[in-house]
């Protein structure tokens, strides 16, 4: 149903064991995407476990390990590292667990229908060989606001959370009182569905297609692309446009009939 620890590919260096992309089932059938980071040698450990929206890819150590140093006087990781401190934790006997929630990045399913997940994740981290089945929380900003949400879903096993400079404290993840405080309207939220892991209704990424040879108008010299998309989609749209696959086309002529309307408009409403 799911990888267990032991069947997934394991990469071990600098006195850690490193497990990216372990798929946990969740009660409904949606799989999440899953890293583990723990220490080498055999045993069962307490658990630091951490989730958030934000791509679990740029949480782990080896990004860690081009930002700048730490600074002395910084209470917790500096940069975008927000899951906490992966060779610490594990230097100092813990299991770092950092997921994926679903409906983003590489987790299945729709944002907005984790009610249980956390307690799933949980579920299963108690389940595995390394684990002593005693689990805490960390992070900063998403990551703690996700802590809220993994308390009061009531798993035994979780037994402390640390949700530090944490959202989501009223009103839910993005509640009306955190997102913009005294109502001042801010782009921050904004910005976070721009660059956000969110599928919305893309779910989850694909492979791309590769390279395609595009068709060209007739007089034009044959081109090759990797523009993402499927090919089908590729090929419709290019049956209907001029120049390369990139090349605006039909956008091109939906803008020039908008602005077409928009003159004809003005002429009616001054005319």
């Amino acid at each position: 149903m799911q990888k267990s620890s032991e069947e997934s590919a394991v990469k071990v260096e600098s006195r850690l064991i490193e497990q990216r992309d372990l798929e946990v089932v969740m009660r409904d059938g949606t799989r999440l995407a899953v890293d583990v980071y723990r220490p080498p040698e055999p045993g069962k450990y307490p658990v630091l476990y951490a989730s958030a929206l934000h791509n679990k890819d740029i949480q782990g150590p080896d990004i860690a390990d081009i930002l700048p140093p730490q600074p002395a006087h910084a209470p917790l990781w500096f940069g975008p590292i927000e899951a906490g401190d992966t060779r610490r934790f594990v230097a100092n006997g813990y299991v770092h667990v950092i997921a994926q929630p679903r409906g983003s990045a590489k987790s299945e399913g729709h944002y907005g229908h984790e009610d249980t997940d956390h307690y799933d994740v949980i579920e299963w981290i108690t389940q595995q060989p390394w684990s002593d089945g005693n689990v805490g929380m960390v992070g900063i900003s998403g990551y703690a606001g996700e802590q809220w949400r993994a308390a009061a879903q009531g798993h035994p096993a979780l037994k402390a959370i640390f949700p530090y400079d944490a959202c989501s404290a009223y009103g839910g993840m993005f509640g009306f009182r955190d997102f913009n405080p005294g109502g001042v309207i801010h782009t921050f939220p904004y910005l976070l569905d721009v660059f956000s892991t969110v599928h919305e209704s893309r779910d989850r990424p694909v492979e791309l297609p590769g390279e395609l040879e595009v068709t060209p108008a007739p007089g034009r010299t044959p081109i090759r692309t990797s523009c993402i998309g499927s090919a089908r989609s590729i090929t419709s749209r290019t049956s209907r446009r001029r120049g390369n696959c990139c090349s605006p086309g039909p956008l091109t002529s939906s803008v020039r009939s908008t602005s077409t309307m928009m003159r004809s408009s003005a002429g009616t409403i001054t005319g």
